[in-house]
């Protein structure tokens, strides 16, 4: 897998380019995680900082649209870390651009009651990981102190 700096999604939404913009910089007043930076004319896109309390580093999100029709448009998320991380699989990045897609959803279905930011849950793999790792470092501990004594 190679490794990169950002990630990308991209989803469909049933409303127009207007609304779905006046949701987008409207959601840090209800989603607390998200704080909005600049808005790239030039380049069509707006720029927000998502972050976390319990995160290594926040993150950019960056925010286009594409107006498909008058009922229909193409939001576009490109998620990308402040200090420029590159990583493989990041489930933080993964996690804060679900999130940011559900924030999007609640908004421009004026439902913001049900809008519950998930946190990145861990695998399988990291929770044995840990046991796993103590139970080898026992046993090397035990090789060592039976060559000390014996």
């Amino acid at each position: 897998m190679p490794r990169q700096t950002f990630i990308t999604k991209d989803f469909f939404v049933d409303a127009s380019e207007k609304i779905v913009k006046q949701t987008i910089f409207a959601m840090p007043s209800f989603f607390s995680a998200i704080k909005f930076i600049e808005e790239n004319s030039k380049l069509q896109y707006a720029r927000f900082v998502y972050e976390k309390s319990d995160s290594k580093s926040p993150a950019y999100i960056d925010v286009s649209l594409l107006p498909l029709n008058e009922n229909q448009t193409k939001i576009t998320l490109h998620g990308s870390y402040v200090n420029g991380a590159i990583f493989y699989k990041d489930e933080f990045m993964l996690n804060a651009l679900k999130n940011f897609e559900s924030a999007i959803y609640a908004g421009l279905d004026g439902n913001l009651s049900y809008f519950e930011p998930q946190t990145p849950g861990k695998t399988t793999k990291q929770k044995l990981l840990l046991p796993i790792n103590l139970i080898l470092a026992f046993i090397g501990v035990l090789f060592i102190w039976r060559k000390k004594i014996g």
